[in-house]
């Protein structure tokens, strides 16, 4: 599937974040919300909004929109919106997990399978622990959601000071991910 988009984004701008991450975040949730994404989640209030400033890999195409929920430049949690050629639902996402494995594969280098899942009451395509090139001793958990014909990448990554956070971030998102 060509039209199954991917990018690793290795920077994000503005509001850098307010600490090293501490705490469950729970008491100080935020909504996000916004009208380029017709989907919501909560999200700890360490994780500052961001725009994203460099792309350091990528294969397929641009997204339609793209932001970032910040600790600084590099531990974040990265949203992009694509759209799509096919309409994926749960009955046929099977069939389109190993053309993202081979765009996965593409950017590390390294064989990748990932599971299928549902986030929320979105379908998905699901990778832990993938290694980076960028930063150095980066790693994402990758998360592609599908909404019919539109496909959103949830890119939550960190390096080891915060990866912790960024987990623990990253947990709150997609356990709190519905259709807006």
């Amino acid at each position: 599937m060509a039209a199954v988009l991917f990018a690793l984004v290795a920077a994000c701008g503005g509001g850098g974040g307010d600490g090293d991450g501490s705490g469950d975040g729970a008491s100080s949730d935020r909504t996000f919300s916004d009208d380029n994404f017709s989907i919501s989640f909560k999200y700890p209030g360490y994780l500052k909004r961001g725009r994203v400033t460099e792309v350091a890999e990528s294969a397929g195409g641009e997204p339609v929109a793209q932001t970032a929920l910040a600790i600084d430049e590099a531990n974040a949690i990265f949203l992009a919106k694509y759209e799509v050629n096919a309409e994926v639902d749960d009955d046929n996402i099977a069939t389109f997990a190993p053309q993202v494995d081979q765009l996965v594969q593409q950017l590390t280098g390294k064989p990748v399978s990932g599971r299928t899942t549902r986030v929320g009451d979105l379908p998905a395509i699901r990778y832990d622990d993938v290694d980076l090139n960028t930063p150095p001793q980066g790693q994402s958990r990758l998360v592609f959601l599908f909404d019919g014909a539109v496909e959103y990448l949830v890119n939550c990554q960190s390096t080891p000071e915060e990866r912790d956070a960024i987990t623990r971030g990253c947990d709150r998102v997609l356990t709190t991910m519905s259709r807006a």
